[in-house]
């Protein structure tokens, strides 16, 4: 919206920005169905969106009334795919299922499609951020939430801040999902300020 360019985006970018959330819009409105990933920082408000996939979980997952009471009960689950070109992916998840997000960016850590987890930056210590691959959002009850980061193999998936712009505040904040992390404990990111934003910045 208005806001990202006051929030430090040019004018030329920020236009730029306008025109491929104009696209992403038209196509989703043409095809009648949501496409196969979801640009989330070119949605108008993605903190509803991410409530969105928790409401979609609430009401077409099979079973997911017997796991979870109410929509309250339920967290966001993020699951880093091998995927890095979005064109790879030709269909969304079933209905319940979730979404498939791109055009997310790492800030102050890398990602390790190899171990599935987050890692320091040693190749690349001159950058403090890097693209995610394709992420996949979906909802799962609170307490199935922790464990499934868990089975990761990470020593505590850290719950990663996901802002929509490089101004970080509450204001910003459109959720946390928890990521793995085999090398270090959480609070070792939360110290770096590692966080996932909906744009570079």
């Amino acid at each position: 919206g208005a806001g990202d360019w006051a929030g430090g985006a040019s004018v030329a970018s920020w236009v730029q920005g306008l025109a491929a959330r104009s696209q992403q819009a038209r196509a989703w409105l043409a095809a009648g169905e949501p496409p196969a990933t979801v640009w989330l920082g070119g949605l108008l408000a993605p903190q509803a969106f991410a409530t969105a996939v928790l409401q979609d979980a609430f009401r077409f997952s099979p079973g997911m009334g017997a796991r979870a009471r109410s929509l309250d009960d339920l967290r966001l689950r993020a699951v880093v795919t091998g995927v890095t070109n979005p064109a790879d992916v030709t269909s969304a998840p079933p209905a319940g299922e979730g979404v498939l997000i791109r055009g997310l960016v790492l800030h102050g850590a890398s990602w390790s499609t190899e171990s599935g987890s987050l890692e320091e930056r040693p190749s690349r210590p001159q950058t403090l951020h890097e693209p995610l691959p394709v992420v996949s959002l979906s909802a799962v009850p609170e307490a199935e939430a922790k464990r499934v980061a868990m089975r990761a193999g990470s020593t505590a998936p850290f719950d990663c801040p996901v802002y929509a712009s490089p101004s970080r505040g509450d204001k910003t904040l459109v959720c946390a999902i928890a990521l793995p992390s085999r090398e270090h404990r959480a609070e070792h990111w939360t110290a770096r300020g590692v966080a996932v934003l909906l744009r570079e910045p």
